[in-house]
C-alpha cells in the first residue's frame, strides 16, 4: 500500500551561488547517499567546494555547462551526467536555466 508523508521545507538557496540556485533535498539515505534537485535560474552559476565523496549531476531539463581545471568547459543538456570526484571543485552554470538531480555518495558512481 502506498503511503504519503511530508518532510517539511527542504529547499534553500545555495550559499555559493551567483544568481539564484535553489537546492531541494529529496532524500538522505542511511547508506551515505543523498539526492537533491538543483534549479538554476537563467544566468546563475555555482562553484562547488571540495567534498568527501563522489557526486553525479544529471540534467533533467534546460541547458548549461560545467567548467573544471582538468576538462575545461563542457556543455550540458537533458540526459547528460557530470561526474565530480572527491576534492574536485568545478563550476556549474546556465545561461537559460537548468534543472539537475544530484546524487552524492556511495560507491556506485561510474568513473
Amino acid at each position: 500500500m502506498a503511503r504519503v508523508w511530508y518532510r517539511g521545507q527542504q529547499s534553500r538557496a545555495h550559499h555559493r551561488a551567483t544568481g539564484e540556485v535553489i537546492v531541494t533535498e529529496v532524500e538522505d539515505l542511511p547508506i551515505g547517499v543523498s539526492v537533491s534537485v538543483w534549479t538554476f535560474a537563467p544566468g546563475s552559476q555555482v562553484t562547488l567546494g571540495p567534498s568527501y565523496d563522489d557526486q553525479r549531476f544529471t540534467v533533467l531539463s534546460g541547458s548549461g555547462w560545467v567548467d573544471s581545471e582538468e576538462n575545461g568547459r563542457q556543455d550540458l543538456k537533458p540526459g547528460a551526467a557530470a561526474y565530480v570526484p572527491i576534492e574536485d571543485t568545478p563550476t556549474f552554470g546556465s545561461a537559460d536555466g537548468m534543472t539537475v538531480v544530484k546524487v552524492f555518495g556511495g560507491l556506485m558512481m561510474p568513473r
